[in-house]
């Protein structure tokens, strides 16, 4: 099952990368936003913590912090554009042709038909940094480390994202809007690469856990890689996202086959 949903997902992502020899533009300019990005923020943080430390995470700590949170959004463009574009899809009726077609799960169709070319850049642009960093502060990381940072960052991310396709396909099916659900979330990911979430207060750190998990993402892989907290906390963090991302994953699927229902009642 699992081999077979894999080999949708790579003619999906093979057909999308098409648009590169139609549009190479959209790589160039990719780049230049990717690099672009990154390097205001490095000078946001060289300005930041001038003479200080922000929360005792030093400057290079902090730039491979944003940079892993650049890296997670350049893998979310390869698998989670259609995510994105779901609750569009739903208001618009683009899904219809899924469901029309013999096709034993459409919603494989649906999320997976779609890659964000210009996101690759991101993803290139980070690795670039972290190695730059790492190379330069003469960071070593255990391998152990680098495993569970890069678990819990891939299993963040993917929980982060059903969440956004929990609430907006929801609204999509039931009320037909959910642009204010897609500003809402796009707000959040552009800052969660600004400040560690776990230096915030307790209430917001607690939300920014368990209620949207911006700190799977970018606050804990870092602090797993850099080694700033033990191996048994590591693994429990690794423990907790598992769970997490079933729950939501779950509802997501839930929500999914109540509004095709739906979908379809109305369209016949």
């Amino acid at each position: 099952m699992m081999l077979k949903i894999f080999r949708i997902q790579t003619r999906f992502i093979i057909m999308s990368y098409k648009l590169i020899y139609q549009y190479p533009s959209i790589i160039l300019g990719g780049f230049i936003e990717a690099t672009v990005t990154v390097l205001s923020f490095y000078i946001f943080w060289q300005v930041v913590l001038t003479d200080q430390e922000f929360s005792s995470w030093a400057l290079h700590e902090i730039l491979i912090f944003s940079a892993l949170g650049y890296l997670c959004w350049g893998i979310a463009s390869f698998f989670f554009t259609g995510v994105w574009m779901l609750p569009f899809k739903i208001i618009e009726g683009e899904i219809e042709r899924w469901l029309c077609r013999p096709l034993r799960h459409p919603l494989l169709g649906v999320l997976f038909e779609e890659v964000w070319v210009g996101g690759g850049a991101f993803f290139v642009v980070s690795t670039i940094l972290l190695v730059i960093v790492s190379s330069y502060y003469h960071l070593q990381y255990e391998l152990h480390n680098l495993l569970i940072a890069f678990l819990v960052l891939i299993l963040g991310m993917t929980t982060l994202y059903i969440i956004y396709a929990t609430v907006s396909s929801f609204l999509g099916f039931t009320i037909g809007r959910a642009e204010f659900i897609q500003q809402a979330f796009d707000s959040l990911e552009d800052n969660f690469v600004r400040i560690p979430v776990t230096t915030l207060p307790g209430g917001l750190k607690g939300i920014l856990i368990f209620g949207y998990p911006v700190a799977f993402i970018s606050a804990f892989p870092a602090e797993i890689l850099l080694n700033r907290i033990e191996i048994t906390e590591a693994a429990f963090i690794l423990l907790l996202i598992i769970p997490l991302c079933l729950f939501w994953l779950m509802m997501f699927l839930a929500v999914w086959r109540l509004g095709i229902k739906r979908y379809e009642s109305a369209s016949n």
